[in-house]
């Protein structure tokens, strides 16, 4: 498995990308979410982070599904020098359905109980800032090229960041197609 130091340009572009689409097709990321794994008492290993945030990812995806709301999300994983991996996840959740959301986040889908501190959640008034802090670990001269100030965000072996497939490159090539063959077939009927 590779080990990186920093988001990569076409993964912080990928980020990027996703939450504007997530904004535009109507599932705004408004839920700022974050794992502390060192308090979930997992094995040592570093992959082991990515491991149960995955799980969390698809226990939050049935909660979600069930309440028909489309699974949108983005995350990135950092780790401070000796530390065990965090998350930080953006996610849609309506409303109505944030406080329910947390409870079963805090209580259930961590796999590692009502730790103190284990997660944090907060609801996202400013997303271009939460953009910012999210990509804060990319690679210095693509997080100029966005307009971020890059800091260290330690050595991750393993994936570093990734989107829900509702808002990856895949999805968001399907809707600009979808969109493009619309407009045509609009054009062709005027």
């Amino acid at each position: 498995m590779i080990t990186t130091t920093s988001i990569a340009d076409a993964a912080a572009a990928n980020l990027h990308a996703a939450i504007a689409f997530a904004a535009g097709i109507g599932t705004p990321l408004n839920e700022f979410v974050t794992v502390d794994w060192g308090l979930a008492d997992l094995t040592p290993s570093l992959e082991r982070p990515l491991h149960h945030q995955g799980r969390m990812l698809e226990r939050a995806a049935k909660w979600l599904g069930r309440r028909r709301v489309p699974l949108a999300y983005v995350w990135v994983l950092e780790r401070v020098t000796g530390s065990v991996p965090h998350s930080h996840i953006l996610i849609h959740v309506p409303p109505e359905h944030i406080a329910a959301f947390r409870v079963k986040l805090r209580r259930d889908w961590t796999g590692a109980g009502r730790r103190p501190g284990l997660v944090a959640c907060r609801q996202i008034y400013n997303p271009e800032g939460i953009e910012a802090y999210l990509l804060k670990g990319t690679d210095p001269e693509a997080a100029a090229a966005l307009g971020i100030v890059a800091r260290p965000q330690g050595a991750i072996t393993g994936k570093r960041s990734g989107t829900s497939e509702s808002l990856g490159r895949a999805a968001r090539d399907r809707y600009a197609t979808a969109t493009a063959i619309r407009a045509m077939q609009q054009a062709v009927a005027a």
